[in-house]
């Protein structure tokens, strides 16, 4: 039986509207060639573009080639192929905060946050995905807030930290099952999707202890439940 694999991200632009900029901007730079030659601005500046969206839509495609799976001994990262094989000996604690698309990205002020959009009845509103990171014993999780996105996380000790991926309803029940690991939610993930977490913790009511809620501090799950029902 073949164990199932989770995308890593999503893509940070819709695939259908850089392709249908890039088939207009195409399209644009031939009818300057055709008309003008290529001695002309139209032609340089529309050619330019072309270029620009045909890289950015290559790029875009390739960055959710990423896949994670889980096995009895680690967690497995492809993209294609079979890559690199995490331990999950290497951690002591995994970390659910909000989604960044650039972790690692020293050199980029602010994150670029992962979302995708929810339809109601005042339009479209805009939601963060949940996102893994897992955590080397040395990682200062004290340090976290509620808020932090993963790439805030990783800026904080990018050598005690590994950014897995999106936190899916079936991944993270999976990621329960294969490690003993302590679990800390950032409150507004959690109560963002209260109900995939609950259902997912409640499946260990006699280990409750290893799960914590991260507001300006840590707090177990039980001791924050047992607060919001006061």
């Amino acid at each position: 039986m073949d164990m199932k694999k989770y995308k890593r991200r999503t893509p940070l632009f819709s695939p259908l509207i850089m392709f249908a900029a890039t088939l207009f901007a195409g399209i644009a730079t031939v009818t300057f060639f055709i008309f003008a030659g290529t001695d002309n601005e139209g032609f340089i500046i529309f050619g330019g573009i072309t270029v620009a969206l045909f890289y950015c839509a290559l790029a875009n495609v390739m960055a959710v080639g990423g896949r994670y799976r889980y096995t009895d001994k680690c967690i497995e990262l492809f993209y294609l192929l079979l890559y690199k094989k995490l331990d999950y000996s290497r951690f002591s604690a995994v970390v659910i905060s909000n989604a960044a698309f650039n972790n690692g990205c020293g050199g980029i002020t602010g994150a670029m946050l992962m979302q995708y959009r929810v339809k109601g009845n005042n339009g479209g509103t805009k939601v963060t995905f949940p996102f893994i990171t897992l955590h080397k014993p040395q990682y200062h999780i004290d340090k976290i807030k509620k808020g932090m996105n993963s790439r805030d996380l990783y800026m904080l000790n990018d050598d005690e930290i590994y950014c897995l991926g999106i936190c899916w309803v079936d991944s993270l029940k999976e990621l329960l099952k294969h490690t003993n690991c302590s679990v800390y939610v950032l409150e507004d993930v959690y109560l963002r999707f209260k109900g995939m977490f609950d259902a997912a913790f409640s499946l260990y009511k006699e280990n409750l202890n290893r799960f914590y809620i991260i507001t300006d501090r840590s707090i177990a799950y039980q001791e924050y439940m047992e607060e919001k029902t006061v």
